[in-house]
């Protein structure tokens, strides 16, 4: 049986709370979903909100405002994915139904092959992505509790609008700021791993389009109801097999249309 299309990236957003499972689920279900959702947000909004405010009132030497400004900069730009991702499901949701259905799906061993060939590269992609940034998160946060910190002075430069110089107020805050952190790489997971995969899925409809084209001849010439078939009635099978081709065609342009990196709803967010 033939994986999902990204299986692991949008399992991913979907223990972060960002990707609601496309089957009806329970209401009970949905609420703690909808809970996820809020934690995951406010964790990953607070941390940027607070970074970049601490990053304004900061007077640090060069070195520290290096460091925290392009930690800073990731989770901004994470909180622009998880915008991205929440606001554009029905065109996710659409590309996925697309891919799943024909004329997208092989119709033979030969094309479930190629169609094999780039799921396992994403596959390994993803795995290899995912495992990379899981250790470098948690070496950057864990390793924050080796580091001899003393209480009262937060593992990331932030302003706070409360006291945490000490007790619980400062566990608290810093445990959700490594939190945030973590959440912030597994959306990074999700996202760095989803959008690319969709482009290599796109390469692989194409590299089945050829494989139909390449093999054209083939197949007309394998239907046996075509030898003793009248001419005109050959004919008309001939256009109507090289116009499903070029609706596949077409739909393979519509699928690279939604990555544009000028016009896709995936990458600009329109």
């Amino acid at each position: 049986m033939a994986r999902p299309i990204l299986a692991i990236s949008f399992t991913v957003f979907q223990i972060l709370g960002l990707w609601m499972p496309r089957d009806e689920i329970s209401p009970y279900y949905t609420w703690i979903y909808h809970v996820r959702t809020a934690i995951t947000l406010t964790l990953i909004y607070s941390f940027a909100v607070t970074g970049t405010v601490g990053l304004v009132l900061a007077h640090e030497d060069i070195e520290d405002l290096t460091n925290n400004c392009f930690m800073l900069l990731s989770i901004v730009v994470i909180t622009a994915k998880t915008i991205n991702v929440i606001g554009s499901r029905e065109a996710i949701i659409e590309m996925l139904e697309t891919f799943e259905d024909s004329p997208c799906l092989p119709e033979n061993r030969e094309e479930e092959k190629l169609q094999e060939k780039v799921d396992r590269a994403v596959w390994l992609n993803t795995m290899i992505y995912g495992v990379m940034t899981e250790i470098t998160v948690l070496m950057l946060t864990l390793g924050t509790f080796f580091q001899g910190i003393p209480v009262g002075t937060l593992p990331f430069s932030a302003w706070i609008p409360w006291d945490y110089s000490s007790g619980l107020v400062y566990w608290v805050t810093y445990v959700c700021q490594i939190l945030g952190v973590i959440l912030s790489a597994n959306v990074d997971i999700g996202y760095d791993t989803m959008v690319p995969g969709m482009m290599m899925q796109v390469s692989a409809k194409l590299e089945i389009l050829k494989h139909r084209f390449t093999h054209l001849a083939d197949v007309l010439g394998s239907r046996d109801h075509l030898n003793c078939a009248e001419p005109v009635d050959r004919l008309k099978v001939e256009q109507k097999l090289i116009a499903d081709y070029v609706k596949y065609h077409l739909v393979i342009f519509k699928l690279s249309f939604f990555l544009s990196p000028v016009r896709g709803i995936l990458i600009d967010g329109n």
